[in-house]
């Protein structure tokens, strides 16, 4: 049969617990932290776009094309915003005409989004941008859009930074939990290794007057206390089957003498038979032979 290590298995178990819940713990603080910065990425588009919106009024009022995208160039130091687009409302015939925008440099622009202004209002995340659209309002009167898209890239910058001090704090703390196991197994097998020495003593040398050491522990304080105690019923049952053991010997000693005189008793009462027999015997032909003379001298 397949035999495996107490030690060995408190270290297996430890490990194996402490790292499906940090596994648990840190997927889940990973997912919410990827979240709550996605939903402050949401927040941060749509500033972005009433700033803009906002700024971009005079522009479309006074149809200054040049300067709203001047000032649309100085969101090259945003890093987060890669594409923006101004549309105009035409007076006539209500229909959005293209007026300014913005590229991010080393991206080639996109086509008008005219199409999705509506569904844009709450921040959108796609697989690798964030849109938003703003209506640009004057005098409770829409003159135009904005739209703008983000880049996620922060986002995932973000992910694998918490991936990675997750692995590097998971890697930390499982080997903290392997030192404190290793403590912890010394603790709880340092007094287990000394009941199992005690008990091979026992079961080898037959030594019934050992006795295990009171422990720290409850647990193997216990079960010393119920191992001496059983120790302490052997050693009394060996102790009263020795001294029947030696009341027997000294019995059947006591039987044995009495046979021995009982028999050299009874020859010496058949040595004395045996001489009476002769005396007789030597007697009767005394008889016989005082009787013949007898009979001789008639």
């Amino acid at each position: 049969m397949h035999t495996i290590s107490l030690k060995r298995i408190l270290i297996y178990i430890v490990l194996l617990v402490t790292s499906f819940a940090l596994l648990v713990g840190f997927t889940v603080n990973i997912v919410s932290q990827v979240a709550q910065y996605q939903e402050s990425l949401h927040d941060q588009a749509l500033s972005y776009s009433r700033i803009v919106a906002g700024n971009a009024a005079s522009s479309l009022v006074f149809n200054d094309n040049a300067n709203e995208k001047q000032r649309l160039s100085s969101l090259e130091n945003t890093s987060f915003i890669q594409h923006v687009h101004v549309y105009k409302m035409d007076e006539t015939s209500n229909e959005l005409t293209f007026f300014s925008s913005y590229n991010k440099k080393g991206l080639p622009p996109i086509p008008a989004r005219f199409a999705k202004l509506d569904k844009l209002t709450t921040p959108q995340t796609n697989d690798n941008y964030i849109e938003v659209s703003q209506p640009v309002v004057l005098d409770d009167e829409v003159i135009g859009y904005v739209y703008l898209r983000g880049s996620l890239e922060q986002a995932r910058l973000f992910m694998w930074r918490s991936i990675g001090i997750a692995s590097v704090v998971f890697v930390l703390t499982l080997l903290l939990c392997w030192l404190i196991t290793l403590r912890l197994r010394k603790t709880i097998v340092t007094p287990l290794d000394s009941v199992v020495d005690v008990i091979s003593q026992v079961a080898r040398d037959k030594n019934y007057s050992l006795r295990l050491a009171p422990s720290k522990l409850v647990e193997f304080d216990m079960m010393a206390h119920a191992f001496n105690t059983m120790l302490d019923r052997v050693q009394q049952h060996i102790s009263r089957q020795r001294r029947a053991e030696e009341e027997a010997s000294q019995l059947n000693t006591e039987l044995e003498r009495q046979v021995t005189q009982r028999t050299q008793a009874l020859k010496e009462s058949n040595s004395e038979l045996l001489k009476t027999l002769e005396q007789l015997h030597q007697y009767q032909g005394q008889l016989v032979e005082s009787e013949k003379m007898a009979s001789l001298g008639e």
